[in-house]
């Protein structure tokens, strides 16, 4: 058995190898999709980004 562990690539998050990872699995490997912070669709990020200055301002 291999170790395998999937990071994705810009404005990806883990939920990017949905479709990989069973394949990987049912070829006998252990897989880790790992969920970077600020990245992604924000369905594994927990990062929350602040409101801009511009949308902030109240006149």
């Amino acid at each position: 058995m291999t170790a395998v562990v999937l990071v994705a690539g810009a404005w990806h998050g883990a939920w990017c190898w949905e479709r990989v990872l069973p394949a990987l699995e049912r070829a006998g490997h252990a897989v880790v999709p790992v969920p970077l912070t600020g990245v992604g669709s924000g369905r594994t990020s927990s990062h929350r980004r602040s409101p801009s200055p511009r949308t902030s301002r109240t006149s």
